[in-house]
């Protein structure tokens, strides 16, 4: 699942390439493959604000987008969307969690590939 993950982080950010902010629009519709059974695709800004623009998460869960990632937290409370910031790279990096799963509403691990590409983290979280 982590090779898919990385694919799909890929993609969307060759689809940023192609389209621009437009992206955005088709990644938060999760079509196009930007969501994938338990895969996500997700995008968020890649400074001190760090709002999240894009985010293809699962339709039973509550939308992140608008969101800023210092205000993520895990399930421990631990700052998750600090950790992206701090750990993104440019030619990405891989990061576990753990997060509350929105069919079944239990605490599971999580992994997110996180690339960081010109002034957003983009990233596909399983």
């Amino acid at each position: 699942m982590a090779t898919k993950a990385k694919r799909l982080a890929a993609r969307a950010i060759e689809w940023f390439q192609r389209v621009g902010p437009a992206a955005f629009k088709t990644i938060c519709e999760g079509t196009d493959g930007f969501r994938d059974r338990d895969l996500s695709v997700f995008v968020a800004q890649a400074n001190r604000i760090g709002k999240v623009v894009a985010h293809a998460g699962s339709p039973q869960g509550p939308s992140q987008v608008s969101r800023r990632l210092l205000e993520i937290r895990n399930p421990r409370s631990e700052a998750i969307g600090q950790l992206l910031l701090d750990q993104a790279t440019d030619e990405g990096n891989g990061i576990d969690d753990t997060d509350v799963d929105p069919v079944t509403n239990k605490v599971e691990h999580k992994f997110s590939w996180v690339v960081r590409f010109e002034k957003h983290l983009f990233g596909c979280g399983i």
